[in-house]
């Protein structure tokens, strides 16, 4: 997500045509369809909670499906409407991961260590998009780069769904809440 912050503007702003002049693209109103996205795609997150599968299975498609958006700014001809249509759903993505990877860490991770544990992994996320500034790669390999390290992550949590998930998958497991509390404590 953090190379797209910084690479979303130079990928908006290729040429559809090599004659035309460098586009002119309103700033402000893509940044507001990126946001608008981002609440769109939380409030969906909402919706599947109470109506689809579990959480491993919603981040499974989520990040599948940023993959995907990834794959069509790379290997489709630059187009504007293309590639921003992609990006809106990518940020969508992102409305869902958020609340998605919040519930899972706080289900998964003890709160005791929950935050050394997250602060430890944010060196290689940093890491990572230093190199990516330091070395002005183009902006196509950036994108590739992005969607080949989506389509691992897409690869380990398939792992994790088919890890976790019983031999006998039942209605309930799809169906599991996101909290349960005891009903002594209601």
């Amino acid at each position: 997500m953090y190379i797209f912050i910084l690479e979303w503007t130079p990928m908006l702003s290729q040429k559809d045509n090599p004659t035309d002049p460098t586009p002119n693209i309103p700033h402000g109103y893509i940044f507001s369809g990126f946001m608008t996205s981002v609440f769109v795609g939380s409030s969906i997150f909402g919706l599947l909670t109470k109506k689809i599968a579990s959480l491993e299975t919603i981040l499974l498609s989520v990040i599948a499906i940023s993959a995907a958006s990834f794959f069509v700014v790379i290997f489709f001809p630059p187009n504007f409407w293309r590639n921003f249509g992609a990006l809106l759903v990518f940020e969508a993505c992102i409305g869902i991961f958020w609340p998605c990877i919040g519930s899972l860490r706080a289900r998964m991770l003890p709160d005791g260590c929950r935050s050394t544990l997250m602060n430890f992994f944010r060196i290689p996320v940093n890491v990572v998009i230093i190199v990516v500034l330091l070395q002005d790669y183009p902006l196509l390999t950036n994108f590739l780069a992005c969607a080949v390290m989506l389509v691992i992550a897409v690869v380990l949590q398939t792992l994790i769904v088919l890890r976790r998930r019983p031999a006998h998958a039942s209605v309930h497991y799809l169906h599991e809440p996101l909290l349960s509390v005891p009903e002594e404590q209601i």
